[in-house]
Formats: structure tokens, C-alpha cells, sequence
């Protein structure tokens, strides 16, 4: 598989905001992990891209063209106070995703699963607690929520519940 980055203009199968190398580069400079290689990276990078597309909802602005397939090009877009250009990708999308690729290598941002509710389980004379509220697991991405801020639409913490 191979990375095609969006540029701003809608480019046809886009699946990464970053190259590689942007990527490679950006963890190197803050001492943070990725894949050994082009391929797993690529990987962490589209994992990331399919969580920015699970919070889609909350990001300001509109879609620049009706055919396109990814988050951005947005239009309506305001960062600190400033509109940005239709055709730009935002450093803090960019950042985000690169934040997501990292977290991505170390566990599930989107997880499939069934909640069994169950708090406590005892073998002998067979015991099983539930609890009474549901039992769940957070996703926390802290480093992708603090880029993504200034993109959404209510600035403040999100917790993905799953």
C-alpha cells in the first residue's frame, strides 16, 4: 500500500494528510516511536486517518467540493481567529494525524467489541458480578485532541467512549 496525500485540492483516493517522511521526521524531533519501516507506518498513518473520520461531526466548517472524499479541504474554517484558505490542510490536522499514527502503533483507536458487564467472576461454586452501570474503556488522545482543538467545532476535551 502505498500513502497518497492530500493536498488541498481533493485529490482522488487521498488516505494520508502527511508523507512518510513528514511523519518519520516529525517523531524523530520529539523522541516518540513509529513502525520500523514504510509499510507498518503507512499503516499507523491510515489508522489515524480512519479515527479523524470517526469524529468527522465535529469539525468546523464545510467540505470545499461536494466529490471529495476526505475531512479536508474545508471551507468556513477559522483558527485562532483567522480564516484559513479552502485549499489549505491545517498543521494541526497534519499533527493530529502524525499523533494519532504514533498512539495507533501502541494500541486500537477504534475498537470492535461487545461489553460483557461483568465486574467480577469467581470459579470455584461458579460466582459472576455485573455491573450496574455498564462497564466500558476509554480511548484517550490526549496528543490528537490538543492539535485537533482549534479545528472542531466545540473546542473542548473529547474521551471516545467504545
Amino acid at each position: 500500500m502505498t500513502l497518497i496525500v492530500e493536498n488541498g485540492t481533493g485529490v482522488a483516493n487521498a488516505n494520508s494528510y502527511v508523507t512518510d517522511a513528514e511523519y518519520v521526521a516529525y517523531a524523530m524531533a520529539r523522541g516518540l516511536d513509529v513502525g520500523i519501516n514504510a509499510p507498518a507506518r503507512e499503516v499507523e498513518l491510515i489508522q489515524a486517518m480512519d479515527y479523524l473520520f470517526s469524529i468527522e461531526a465535529d469539525f468546523s466548517g464545510d467540505r470545499t467540493l461536494s466529490t471529495q472524499e476526505n475531512i479536508y479541504p474545508r471551507k468556513c474554517v477559522c483558527i485562532r481567529n483567522a480564516l484559513i484558505a479552502n485549499n489549505v490542510i491545517p498543521k494541526e490536522l497534519k499533527n493530529s494525524q502524525m499523533e494519532g499514527g504514533i498512539a495507533a502503533k501502541a494500541q486500537p483507536l477504534l475498537i470492535n467489541g461487545s461489553d460483557q458487564n461483568i465486574e467480577r467472576q469467581k470459579l470455584d461454586t461458579l460466582e459472576v458480578s455485573y455491573f450496574s452501570g455498564g462497564s466500558f474503556q476509554n480511548v484517550r488522545l490526549d496528543r490528537v485532541e490538543n492539535y485537533l482543538k482549534p479545528l472542531l467545532k466545540n473546542k473542548t476535551n473529547m474521551m471516545t467512549r467504545v
